[in-house]
């Protein structure tokens, strides 16, 4: 799949998130926390517009112990800051 439309920053944030439990913003943790409701709520006009695009990178280039609840994204964070010490 491609993901070109997902702008640079958002992308590294993402990115961040998955390889060193990176803190995000309150749209991209609702959406790693399957929270369909707040992601609407959080997200800008442009995030909309390609919402399915961040879901799709979500599911298929994110390792599934990282995304579902907001109690498995503290839990991924909680667990990469340990892996640092």
């Amino acid at each position: 799949m491609e993901y070109e439309e997902i702008p640079n920053d958002m992308m590294q944030s993402m990115e961040d998130y998955v390889e060193k439990g990176s803190l995000m913003g309150d749209f991209l943790t609702a959406m790693f926390s399957c929270e369909l409701q707040s992601s609407v709520f959080f997200a800008t006009e442009d995030e909309m517009k390609i919402f399915k695009k961040y879901a799709e990178w979500i599911r298929w280039e994110s390792p599934p112990e990282c995304w579902g609840s907001y109690k498995i994204v503290e839990k991924w964070i909680y667990n990469k800051e340990k892996e640092k010490k």
